[in-house]
């Protein structure tokens, strides 16, 4: 499994990263980070499982990672995103024990992420701008402000945090997490959009609509580039054979697996793997 370290990310002295990012890569497999990530979603749609559980990743959505816990996406190419990670090395031990009686550093709220009203993802959308700024020009004291912008983006994330419980209900689009759950599960599978629909309550075509309208794909569509993502990341980390993992991702014949890779992806699987994308992707990204 793969790690990432903060020491990597840091453009200043300070133990601290932000950055304004595009998921460019459909895919990223499970990892872990040695610090605390926080991502806050900007646009596009997607999928996020930390520590087995899934969550589907939308606009003002705020997801709070602990150091160790392992995750991975899935998502639109161009999904936007704010990526903060930091240890705790970068505040005084009162303000870390301040810190640690707010919810969302606890376990008194039993999930990864919260989501926001747009006034006030529209507020802590400006203060990570801001605290982007001073970390990249590193202007006379910006280590304070810097500090201070973050503790901001935290109380304010903290004083809203139980409106965030509201937002999703029971009819809400988001219940479609219910169906990146399945096909994560079920990949290898067939899978019906009948099924789909009976975990969502919907009818076939209404769930058909809703899931373009989230993510920009249809879902046999999805669940197709969700087998393909699947098969880069085992090229790239086993010597299993082509056909191996084509029977294991649910492509019964091997022909039409390699047909519908290389239609995806460009190239055949003997070609992608030939190329050693692996250590292309982690020596040339600084999404994570």
């Amino acid at each position: 499994m793969k790690q990432f370290f903060l020491k990597d990310c840091c453009c200043s002295p300070l133990p601290l990263a932000v950055w304004n990012s595009k998921f460019d890569y459909p895919y990223q497999c499970v990892h872990t980070h040695d610090c605390v990530e926080m991502q806050f979603i900007l646009g596009g749609a997607g999928w996020c499982s930390i520590n087995g559980k899934h969550y589907p990743m939308l606009a003002g959505d705020l997801y709070i990672i602990p150091p160790g816990d392992t995750h991975e996406f899935e998502c639109d190419p161009g999904l936007k995103f704010m990526n903060i990670m930091f240890n705790e090395t970068f505040f005084t031990p009162e303000e870390m024990a301040i810190f640690r009686t707010f919810p969302v550093f606890t376990n008194a709220l039993p999930t990864h992420k919260f989501t926001f009203h747009p006034p006030v993802r529209e507020k802590m959308s400006a203060l990570l701008d801001s605290l982007e700024e001073e970390l990249k020009f590193q202007d006379g004291n910006f280590r304070f402000n810097a500090k201070a912008l973050l503790i901001q983006f935290l109380v304010l994330a903290e004083r809203h945090i139980h409106e965030s419980a509201g937002i999703v209900s029971v009819g809400d689009p988001r219940k479609i997490s219910r169906i990146f759950h399945y096909i994560e599960k079920h990949s290898t599978e067939k899978i019906t959009l009948e099924k789909l629909a009976s975990l969502t309550g919907n009818s076939p075509a209404y769930l058909g609509r809703q899931f373009k309208r989230l993510t920009g794909i249809s879902i046999t569509d999805y669940i197709g580039r969700h087998r393909i993502e699947k098969a880069r990341c085992e090229l790239e980390n086993t010597d299993d054979t082509v056909a191996e993992i084509a029977d294991r991702l649910g492509f019964y014949d091997s022909s039409y697996f390699i047909k519908s890779f290389q239609a995806f992806v460009g190239m055949t699987p003997a070609q992608y793997r030939k190329i050693g994308r692996k250590q292309h992707f982690y020596q040339n990204t600084t999404i994570f």
